[in-house]
């Protein structure tokens, strides 16, 4: 569920990194492009599979793909940006401050404390995907992803892809429903 403190944080974190660290924010196209296009090929083909397997060996299974389905508001799809900016974000930038400081035990401390926040963040995202079955439980590591690509090409494009995946998803299914007469 979303909070409305979540949404109000991510615009705080995603402006201040727009004004003081434009470089954890900004797109890289060609990346944006070519993991788009293979995002979007993957989303087809996994859904065109699910859709011919899915409701003839696991019927129950399908029917709870179509009521997750029916949940999610098409609108939603092009809130999937503020994800990142809640919880990967404030981990990017407290980074760029634990690498500016000096080896030391109070260095040691401060990386210690930050994994194990970013690990809280983790669990709570991961939480807030359980409505999807078991898939939902694998999404622990999109944080993860997001926070490593993020630092090499900019999490802008990260919360790009990430718009893009959940709408590509969408789309494959309501495509696939609208084949299968649903």
């Amino acid at each position: 569920m979303i909070e409305d403190f979540q949404i109000i944080a991510a615009f705080l974190f995603f402006a201040l990194a727009y004004i003081k660290f434009p470089d954890l924010v900004k797109v890289n196209r060609h990346f944006v492009i070519l993991v788009g296009t293979v995002l979007t090929i993957v989303n087809f083909t996994k859904t065109a599979i699910a859709a011919f397997v899915m409701p003839k060996y696991f019927p129950d299974g399908w029917a709870k793909v179509i009521d997750v389905f029916h949940m999610i508001p098409p609108n939603h799809l092009l809130a999937a940006w503020w994800e990142d900016c809640f919880y990967v974000l404030p981990f990017l930038i407290l980074s760029l401050s634990l690498n500016k400081m000096n080896e030391s035990k109070r260095k040691k401390m401060a990386k210690a404390l930050f994994y194990s926040v970013f690990a809280l963040f983790i669990a709570h995202f991961t939480m807030g995907h359980l409505y999807q079955g078991w898939v939902g439980l694998t999404v622990f590591v999109y944080p993860i992803i997001s926070f490593k690509v993020g630092k090499k090409y900019g999490l802008g494009s990260m919360m790009m892809l990430h718009v893009l995946f959940d709408f590509t998803m969408y789309m494959s299914f309501w495509f696939a429903f609208k084949l299968m007469g649903i």
